[in-house]
């Protein structure tokens, strides 16, 4: 069985991603180009993987399309969708010439980096927010003009809450 998907990182890094069960606890796994025969071994929470060489012990959480990988103390929060499907915005479509940027998992804001009526730029970071230890930043999907913050710094904030809105401008 054939598994594709693609991984986005939340700096925006992309990669596609195949998984090819070879046996009970061995996979074939190409990222990008890059192949890996790894073995995984699941014990209750824990993973325990084989890769170049090396043993990693990490967790998973699945949250719809979000992954948070705990590895080797880290937390890596990662957005998961198949193959050939565009992935969920964190952003509402563009309607009545208007965008909402929401909140993409729950956590704390910890800066508005945007006022409101002021123009911002396509790809302009206008939210940090803090979720599993790690900060996040939420940029702009079009260029516009500011026309309501829901959220100051140190408002815990659900999953899909409005941030910002965002009067789109051509």
């Amino acid at each position: 069985m054939v598994k594709s998907f693609v991984v986005q990182s939340e700096k925006g890094e992309t990669w596609q991603v195949e998984v090819t069960r070879k046996g009970e606890n061995r996979f074939l796994i190409c990222i990008g180009e890059e192949e890996q025969e790894v073995e995984l071994e699941k014990h209750r929470e824990l993973y325990c993987m084989r890769w170049k060489g090396h043993s990693h012990i990490f967790t998973v959480e699945r949250k719809k399309d979000r992954v948070l990988v705990r590895l080797d103390g880290k937390y890596y929060p990662l957005l998961l969708w198949p193959l050939g499907k565009e992935r969920e915005s964190s952003q509402e479509a563009v309607q009545d010439g208007r965008f909402v940027l929401k909140a993409p998992m729950p956590g704390v804001v910890k800066k508005v980096l945007c006022q409101k009526g002021e123009r911002v730029c396509k790809d302009q970071a206008l939210v940090v927010m803090e979720a599993m230890k790690m900060e996040i930043s939420l940029k702009a999907e079009y260029q516009g003009r500011v026309r309501e913050i829901s959220v100051q710094v140190g408002d815990s904030v659900s999953e899909g809450e409005k941030l910002v809105e965002v009067e789109v401008e051509d």
